[in-house]
């Protein structure tokens, strides 16, 4: 009782400010005072208006980066979210199901954190000291496709067979050519589960997906904010109820159908112009090297990559009233110029592209547009670093 008086006593004197961004504008820093059942958000004092979910889109935590992923001690999910795990605490995946500490997660009453095993593509404890680029080599991994359970070793050996258990007294239980293996965790580096059959619940209508200031992602369904406590409360895909202290927020964002990214849509149409005989390809959530897309220390799930000289084409059909996005060049001394067409009319422009300066911010009304075009040529040094990052990229329906 008295450590949860004086943790409120605390935010309310230091509350932690945060940045919304609406449909609309990006609003000053202000403390967060509510964030109701409904999604609905009310900042700086209890006077202000509610920003309801049809007018907010993101929180971010002032002042701080969006972090990258975490590199070790982590759960990573066919959802897309990644939990990190306490190094000493519960691991146990048994009957199908997994359950562990996590740092920042919490279940009501000190439990365990618990899905199942088919939502599971990696367990890392360490990458192992072989690999030269661990980011992109755990990049790769959880997207790739595998049709058995991967047992990466501290040495850089592996195994690959059927996972059947792990805990602290057995260690990695693996079925391995009809062989049963035991493996001791202090000599396991990670664990890549097959990906033929997964579990991925059905996102409801509204949710919250967080980004939590170690690096974790996670989805909360009925989130709302306790002040009491300051803690963000609510329920995981799976349907087990967590909190999060606001502390380790660091930036999140409204999860509704009303948002398409479009590094979700296939284009009506693609032109890569080759030059000097090479032609690139478009990147969906990722920068064209294998890497998730960071821009000026912030680093984006859900963007796109598009190498100069090239346009790409989206059919929109009158169905969307928003196009918003940030561009910005990729390190290096490459230089882009970048246009935006809204039905062959250009209504966006940027003539010489460069990196190392704010991202530019896109915002366009689309309404009653068929097609969206997003052209970028090259700039005096050719396509030399000519690569042009779009994060968050997205149309918002009428």
């Amino acid at each position: 009782m008295l450590t949860s008086l004086l943790l409120a006593l605390s935010c309310a004197q230091n509350p932690a400010s945060f940045v919304v961004e609406t449909t609309k504008e990006t609003l000053p820093a202000a403390p967060l005072i509510n964030w109701t059942a409904e999604g609905a958000l009310r900042m700086e004092k209890e006077s202000a208006p509610l920003l309801t979910v049809e007018l907010w889109q993101t929180l971010r935590r002032a002042e701080q980066p969006i972090p990258a992923l975490p590199l070790e001690n982590f759960v990573h999910l066919a959802t897309g979210e990644c939990v990190r795990a306490r190094p000493h605490g519960l691991f146990l995946l048994a009957d199908e199901t997994l359950q562990f500490d996590a740092e920042d997660v919490r279940p009501p009453g000190g439990a365990a954190l618990r899905m199942p095993q088919a939502a599971v593509t990696l367990w890392c404890r360490k990458v192992p000291e072989q690999i030269d680029d661990p980011r992109r080599f755990l990049h790769e991994l959880a997207r790739g496709k595998r049709k058995r359970d991967r047992l990466l070793l501290v040495n850089g050996d592996q195994l690959e067979g059927t996972l059947l258990g792990i805990d602290a007294k057995n260690g990695c239980q693996l079925v391995v050519a009809g062989q049963k293996t035991t493996t001791p965790l202090e000599r396991v580096a990670l664990v890549a589960f097959q990906t033929v059959i997964q579990a991925r619940p059905k996102r409801p209508n509204l949710a919250a997906q967080l980004v939590l200031s170690g690096g974790d992602r996670l989805v909360l369904t009925s989130a709302q904010y306790e002040r009491a406590t300051d803690n963000l409360v609510g329920k995981t895909l799976f349907g087990q109820a967590v909190s999060v202290p606001l502390t380790s927020l660091a930036f999140a964002r409204l999860a509704r159908e009303q948002v398409v990214f479009l590094s979700d849509l296939t284009p009506s149409r693609y032109e890569a112009t080759p030059f000097l005989g090479i032609a690139w390809p478009w990147f969906a959530d990722e920068d064209g090297r294998g890497l998730p897309i960071r821009v000026a220390g912030d680093s984006w799930d859900k963007a796109i990559a598009l190498h100069a000289p090239v346009e790409i084409e989206y059919r929109l059909d009158g169905k969307f009233a928003s196009f918003q996005s940030l561009v910005a060049q990729e390190a290096g001394q490459g230089r882009s110029n970048v246009r935006i067409l809204l039905d062959g009319k250009v209504r966006f422009e940027i003539d010489d592209l460069r990196h190392g300066k704010a991202p530019h911010e896109v915002r366009l009304d689309v309404r009653g547009i068929q097609t969206l075009t997003i052209a970028v040529g090259v700039g005096e040094r050719g396509d030399v670093h000519g690569m042009t990052l779009w994060p968050a990229a997205r149309l918002l329906k009428n």
